[in-house]
């Protein structure tokens, strides 16, 4: 599972490599070819293009019960550069892994330019994740938190949509404390979607979608709602992105769960998910889940 990260400094693009293997390609290679996250975090570094720049997250599904080290490994690539870490610690002591289109590794984060305030630990999004994470409890809580926007109400998002778990870009700002307009530009961009999977669903190969901006808190995103919007293109799409939750099943691929050798029992070719909740000194899982977000955020509890 990935999240974008931007590209602020523009001389990165100088290490960007034209013989190499592309993003698409060597994600495949890994999910195919490894047998645990560390083993997919060495595939997919090699032959690094530079192009498509995320932080990729490989959780051991295998793994969850023994809650020791390599359960969740991530990876983050810029061109000339990946760095990638087991962070199964961070993932038990806070009980969660969110990742907000902000670097995690400080020498990633660094080399990227990001500007301030967007911090990995601090920005409006991880504040807000921090927030409402506590007590998710079901699937249906995820698919709330994967779409929720109340940057009206709420003070984290200082008055801006963007600033929301499910971002939207096309709706207007808060004015300030003065009345006066933020430095805000309104355009066609956002969460797009959001996919949730827990470890029943998993195992089913059944993922769990919804397709448009967040409208749970928010206007339907419509086309011809928004004169701003005339001059991009989106021929063969609705006009209103109105739709429900729908769940999908894959017939294809092969099984999710295989054999690992040494006779240590099955193991997932692609890892995802988990949320562990600490109370009173225990931990206790309360239904491995994960939610993703189209062009926003990907999360990991």
């Amino acid at each position: 599972m990935e999240t974008t990260n931007g590209i602020y400094n523009k001389e990165l693009y100088d290490l960007i490599q034209p013989k190499c293997v592309l993003m698409w390609q060597r994600a495949q290679v890994a999910n195919f070819g490894a047998r645990e996250g560390s083993e997919w975090v060495d595939l997919f570094g090699r032959q690094n293009s530079g192009t498509y720049n995320n932080q990729w997250m490989v959780l051991d599904v295998q793994r969850l019960q023994q809650c020791g080290s390599d359960v969740l490994w991530v990876l983050e690539q810029v061109p000339g550069r990946t760095i990638s870490k087991d962070v199964t610690k961070v993932l038990l002591e806070q009980g969660y892994w969110a990742s907000y289109n902000v670097p995690y590794f400080p020498e990633i984060y660094n080399l990227t330019g990001y500007p301030q305030p967007s911090i990995y630990s601090t920005c409006p999004r991880a504040r807000i994740f921090s927030r409402e994470q506590v007590g998710l409890s079901s699937r249906a809580d995820v698919m709330s938190l994967m779409r929720l926007n109340r940057y009206i109400n709420d003070p984290l998002s200082l008055g801006l949509p963007n600033n929301a778990i499910a971002a939207r870009y096309d709706l207007p700002a808060v004015p300030d404390a003065d009345g006066q307009p933020r430095n805000f530009t309104q355009r066609a961009y956002g969460a797009v979607d959001a996919k949730v999977v827990d470890l029943e669903s998993f195992q089913e190969r059944r993922t769990y979608v919804i397709n448009g901006p967040t409208s749970d808190d928010q206007p339907v995103f419509r086309w011809s709602a928004e004169p701003l919007f005339d001059t991009i293109q989106h021929e063969g799409c609705v006009d209103e992105f109105d739709f429900g939750w729908r769940s999908y099943e894959s017939v294809v691929g092969p099984p999710m769960l295989q054999s690992a050798p040494g006779g240590e029992g099955p193991r997932p070719r692609v890892a995802l998910q988990i949320r562990l909740e600490r109370r009173h000194g225990f931990t206790r899982d309360i239904g491995p889940t994960i939610g993703t977000i189209g062009v926003g955020m990907a999360t990991v509890f």
